[in-house]
């Protein structure tokens, strides 16, 4: 208590001597006029090159000439607040009020203080808000704090580094290039789309009109609905079936390709596809629901998460506290919604492919199979990448807002996710581009090597498993070899473990968790379980009551195992290197056992009232909003919480409440993404493809 309450009469001293006048770097003959004019004003000089004559002018200007700037300043800087003990080591001070004071600008400093926390030596990282004259530079004012603290205080045991200043502007970053090509590009979806429903609403009421007349509509942009078609779990997929189509399609040919591409953007007709509840007979209804659930649990998990990112977060003790709770588990382990789409992806890409092989007497078109995932994605992956670099950093103001302007990542490193090998490369994922999109170079790397599980399953059961038996065993046992080699603990995330043959420590995240040799267990049980799903039309058993139940026990069994098995790793039970190894490599595909079933059961009606919820027809337009709402809430969450001008406290109702409301606005920003580059996308693909098969009838 005694050293907490030092630090903060030393933190308040350091500000009254920073703007009373104790100014770094002043020339000698600045000195002695100062002595001459004010020989009782406030002075302190060292011979210093710390600062530039600029930055000086403005201090003594401040301090002799503007003084009424001074006490309106110090009221808008930061200031020790109540609850230190607790984590309240953010003093903001006031955003608004401190821009508000002509020529001061708000800079928040991020000063390392070594403190002795419970016997134990420790880096505690304080934000202090700073209201300082505006013609000095955030390094000056860095060298300037460095040296009170050193050279006037003493105090060597609180650092202040050259990039540890950051003074908020207005705008935040200037506007650029980029800035007006996108929007300019914005502008013209919206053109498009707008246009594209007016020629369907011309025609459709000319057809009316002159029924004998055809639609001018291209076969590209016949909608349809369901999961025959679509491998990409977090995209909805597409049926075999057209359930919405014009009365009469006139050949796309004659209609113009300008025509037709502008009709792929039509408004009404893709809201219309968005919306529709149809879907084909072969359609695994399940689904829609298992989406939408991993989904939001995504979203849940990094409501929880994202204002800790801030490190403006004033009870911060407290939500460590709520980690050792046993509800809270189901938080801390959000991370199996992944695999829930890893499980779906390969699921999809087992049943679709198994299905076309039986079809076509085993050829397929591999070149559209690769093909049709890369454009499926990636546009839209390419108009986040450009909205991340290019609008986000003008959403906001405040002052942690900085670390949203700051696009050197994907400045340097967009092409590795365009590429799909994120995960890979840079090797630390902090340092990439968008890094919450290393699911989808995961995700990528999968379909590449489907084909070799697909091909040797299809042309032998017995190769199939072997294969797939391989497969498996080789992501269990690296799993399991990593965590023991760096004995990373299992119940945190983001732990580090020190290596004695590495000269860094290794990390957790970059070497496991994003890993695809240690997340493709969860994409094997779906190839199975869509092998089987296509082979089996029905499911006969002598006793499937009983059969039915055991298949339940051990599936929420083996869940809630896995949810909540970490629970006295995190009330101070320290597991074991063998139990970490063990938790770690079996995990993830046990969850995607668990998932499996459910899937299992509700095909074969076993499923009951899971079956009829998981398939409502309510999940179905939300269903197809999956892949942006996961691109896309990220960004909802850093406009949201990097936005906060005071400090966050952590409450459960605080938490609901920004989860409920991200989760809308993703949703909503979601379709707007959808309706102008995810669907016209899917629709340009389909134009290319008639275009391609009425050349090659001509010919």
């Amino acid at each position: 208590m005694a050293s907490a309450l030092q630090l903060v009469a030393l933190l308040s001293l350091n500000f009254v001597l920073f703007l009373s006048g104790r100014v770094q770097g002043l020339p000698p003959q600045a000195v002695e006029e100062m002595k001459s004019q004010y020989p009782n004003g406030p002075y302190y000089a060292v011979n210093s090159n710390s600062t530039s004559q600029k930055c000086e002018r403005s201090l003594l200007r401040l301090l002799f000439n503007e003084t009424t700037k001074i006490f309106p300043a110090i009221d808008a800087a930061g200031k020790p607040g109540s609850g230190i003990l607790g984590g309240n080591v953010a003093w903001l001070g006031s955003f608004e009020l401190c821009r508000d004071i002509p020529g001061m600008q708000y800079c928040l400093v991020d000063m390392q203080v070594q403190a002795n926390l419970g016997g134990t030596n420790s880096t505690l990282p304080i934000r202090w808000g700073l209201c300082a004259v505006e013609d000095c530079s955030e390094t000056e004012l860095a060298s300037m704090m460095q040296e009170i603290l050193q050279g006037v205080l003493g105090i060597d045991w609180i650092t202040v580094y050259e990039s540890s200043v950051h003074c908020a502007k207005d705008p935040p970053k200037p506007y650029n290039a980029g800035f007006y090509i996108l929007i300019s590009i914005c502008i013209i979806l919206v053109v498009l789309m707008l246009t594209g429903w007016c020629l369907d609403v011309a025609a459709t009421y000319t057809a009316l009109n002159k029924p004998d007349q055809d639609i001018p509509y291209h076969k590209g942009t016949t909608y349809s609905y369901g999961d025959a078609k679509e491998d990409t779990p977090l995209l909805h997929a597409k049926p075999d079936v057209a359930t919405v189509k014009p009365t009469k399609v006139h050949n796309s040919k004659n209609n113009g390709i300008v025509v037709d591409l502008v009709l792929c953007f039509a408004l009404n007709k893709n809201l219309n596809a968005l919306l529709s509840t149809r879907q084909s007979e072969k359609a695994i209804t399940c689904l829609h629901g298992l989406r939408v659930i991993s989904i939001t649990w995504v979203i849940l998990g990094h409501a929880f998460l994202w204002p800790v990112i801030t490190m403006i977060v004033d009870n911060v003790l407290a939500l460590l506290d709520w980690t050792t709770m046993f509800t809270f588990q189901a938080i801390m382990n959000g991370t199996y919604s992944v695999d829930t789409f890893f499980f779906l992806s390969g699921l999809l890409v087992g049943y679709l492919v198994f299905f076309e092989l039986d079809k076509r007497d085993g050829k397929f078109p591999w070149f559209q199979f690769y093909f049709h995932r890369y454009w499926r994605l990636t546009p839209t992956l390419l108009f986040t990448i450009l909205f991340w670099m290019y609008i986000k950093p003008w959403l906001g103001q405040g002052p942690v807002w900085y670390a949203m302007t700051d696009q050197s990542s994907c400045e340097k490193y967009w092409w590795t996710n365009l590429l799909y090998i994120n995960n890979f490369y840079p090797t630390e994922s902090v340092s990439g581009c968008i890094s919450w999109t290393w699911y989808l170079a995961n995700d990528m790397q999968f379909h590449w090597i489907s084909p070799i599980i697909i091909i040797a399953t299809y042309k032998s059961v017995k190769a199939g498993i072997t294969v797939l038996t391989t497969m498996l065993l080789a992501c269990i046992v690296t799993t399991a070899a990593l965590m023991g080699y760096y004995d990373f603990p299992i119940s945190t995330s983001n732990s580090q473990a020190n290596v004695d043959s590495f000269e860094t420590s290794a990390n957790y995240m970059d070497v496991v968790y994003m890993k695809p040799y240690c997340r493709i267990a969860p994409y094997l049980t779906g190839i199975a379980l869509g092998f089987i799903l296509q082979r089996r039309k029905g499911f006969q058993i002598r006793n499937r009551l009983l059969f039915s139940a055991l298949g339940w026990i051990l599936a929420v069994s083996t869940a809630l195992a896995v949810v909540y098995g970490l629970y006295r790793s995190d009330n101070n039970y320290k597991f074991s290197t063998a139990e970490n190894v063990i938790y770690a490599s079996l995990s993830r595909f046990a969850w995607s056992l668990a998932v499996a079933w459910v899937v299992f059961a509700c095909r074969y009606k076993m499923a009951g009232p899971v079956d009829t919820i998981l398939s409502w027809d309510f999940w179905i337009p939300l269903s197809r909003l999956t892949y942006t709402a996961y691109l896309f809430h990220p960004m909802v969450l850093d406009v949201l919480v990097f936005n906060f001008a005071t400090p966050f406290h952590y409450t459960f109702n605080i938490i609901a409440y920004l989860f409920v409301g991200v989760t809308f606005i993703s949703y909503g920003v979601s379709a707007l993404v959808y309706l102008a580059v995810e669907m016209p996308m899917t629709n340009i693909e389909k134009l290319i493809e008639d275009r391609i098969r009425q050349n090659r009838k001509e010919k």
